[in-house]
């Protein structure tokens, strides 16, 4: 195997768990489960405290509700409270100010 693979000939399935283990060389998998399985694999199997366990991994956007989901599953929903947030900015413009 090439030390230097191209981005568009670098799979999970023909790497070495080495190179999983690199973040450069794992910057340039596909984003697809597959590949993102063989990494989570070799980074638990190194870790080795997921062995035999049921593990869930939450993976996403910043912001898309990862944080939010684990607080009710550990704590309830009770746990969780609404927010409101309002936000006032001052507009100056050329002849007035408006609020």
């Amino acid at each position: 195997m090439d030390p230097n693979p191209q981005p568009d000939e670098f799979d999970a399935n023909n790497a070495s768990p080495q190179q999983l283990k690199d973040k450069e060389c794992v910057k340039k998998l596909k984003c697809d489960l597959k590949n993102i399985y063989k990494v989570l694999n070799v980074a638990f199997e190194d870790l080795g405290e997921a062995k035999d366990a049921n593990l869930v991994v939450a993976i996403g956007n910043t912001g898309c509700g990862k944080s939010t989901m684990l607080t009710s599953i550990l704590f309830g929903p009770d746990a969780l409270h609404k927010t409101t947030v309002t936000e006032q900015r001052t507009i100056q413009t050329r002849d007035r100010k408006t609020r």
